[in-house]
């Protein structure tokens, strides 16, 4: 019985993944994908946003907000990271470990975040179609804990390195779970 509820998890959620990518079709019609191909498929950053659903939590500050209040956006929304914005552009990001680094040298909470901030030209940044092989790769390259997902300058989300190794397990479990009905003929 508990197998059959995970299965029956995992299908929802793969036809979840399937109508994330059906709706990169035109006008949000279905492609015609299966849920078996997307079975077989490797998560994208999108289809990870659009697993969290509601708990996507996108918060932005000018770059002239003090760092004491961009940290204290970060304790109410329970995240550890700001997307710094200049309208709807994303300019940089500030991070915990940002603020942290502050303090030790002795910054001012009351300093703007656009003089502390990661800038744009070096800021990390992933496309929505990056999948999370890439994106943890990247991440531990560039020692970072905390990836924006962006195109054409819209955002999309904040992927944190929690986010993206918990859905690689969940990934992995449901590939094994699928070999081994289909070992046992099962599936």
């Amino acid at each position: 019985a508990a197998k059959a509820t995970k299965l029956s998890s995992s299908v929802a959620k793969l036809s979840q993944h399937a109508r994330c990518l059906s709706s990169q079709a035109a006008g949000g019609e279905e492609s015609g994908r299966s849920v078996e191909s997307i079975m077989t498929a490797s998560t994208t950053a999108e289809q990870l946003l659009v697993l969290k659903g509601d708990k996507v939590k996108i918060v932005t500050v000018s770059p002239d907000t003090l760092l004491k209040d961009a940290a204290k956006e970060m304790v109410k929304a329970d995240i550890g990271s700001v997307l710094v914005t200049e309208g709807s552009r994303c300019v940089g990001i500030v991070t915990e470990r940002d603020y942290l680094k502050s303090s030790i040298n002795e910054t001012s909470a009351n300093t703007p975040v656009g003089q502390i901030m990661c800038p744009p030209e070096k800021m990390i940044s992933v496309e929505p179609n990056t999948k999370l092989q890439t994106c943890l790769e990247l991440m531990n390259a560039n020692q970072i804990r905390h990836v924006p997902v962006l195109s054409d300058g819209k955002i999309h989300g904040v992927l944190s390195i929690k986010d993206i190794v918990r859905q690689l397990v969940e990934d992995q479990q449901d590939e094994v779970q699928r070999l081994a009905d289909f070992i046992a003929g099962t599936y």
